[in-house]
């Protein structure tokens, strides 16, 4: 009877330790970003910069929506609009509290390029795919769908990806979508 209490004593103090080191360590990961998502930037005392001119600050500029408007008069009030991608993350890299939102893959590239100090924040919608503008009722409208359908069915497009994405990624961790913050 000793030896199995003694047993069984063992093995409630391995599965409390299992389970006490995985509450802490999900909660650490957690706990690393302290922007999830747009509600977390207008809770945030972080300024807001964006590409001036772009699809994305038109989305703020002309959005009804109350975080959008917050966010877009925070923007407004810092004067964080740049004219290139590479002048917002040079801004998240030399000041504190600082987040630049625009395209996904942009801010993907950048974030998997040495020094390796910024984080894209995952989970947050991002643009998903390209568009071509062509004149209404212009011939070549069908040709264009089609190719970049067959494009995307034998994953040509994917094996772009990996080519510039996975395989130029010289950080250690990829992460997913579309804010950078200074770590």
């Amino acid at each position: 009877r000793i030896l199995a209490g003694c047993y069984w004593f063992c093995i409630l103090i391995c599965v409390s330790t299992y389970t006490a080191n995985l509450a802490a360590f999900f909660t650490v990961k957690n706990a690393d970003l302290p922007i999830r998502n747009l509600e977390d930037i207008v809770k945030s005392s972080y300024q807001v910069a964006i590409l001036g001119s772009s699809s994305t600050s038109e989305v703020f500029k002309s959005s009804r929506y109350e975080t959008h408007t917050k966010i877009w008069q925070r923007i407004q009030d810092g004067g964080t609009q740049t004219n290139d991608v590479l002048g917002g993350i040079k801004w998240v890299r030399e000041r504190d509290e600082l987040v630049f939102i625009t395209d996904g893959p942009s801010l993907r590239h950048a974030a998997n390029q040495p020094p390796c100090d910024l984080t894209v924040v995952p989970g947050l919608p991002a643009a998903k795919g390209f568009g071509l503008a062509l004149q209404a009722n212009d011939p070549h409208t069908n040709v264009f769908t089609l190719a970049i359908l067959r494009l995307h069915e034998n994953d040509f497009l994917a094996s772009l990806k990996r080519k510039w994405w996975e395989t130029t990624n010289k950080c250690p961790e990829e992460k997913e979508t579309c804010m950078l913050y200074n770590l």
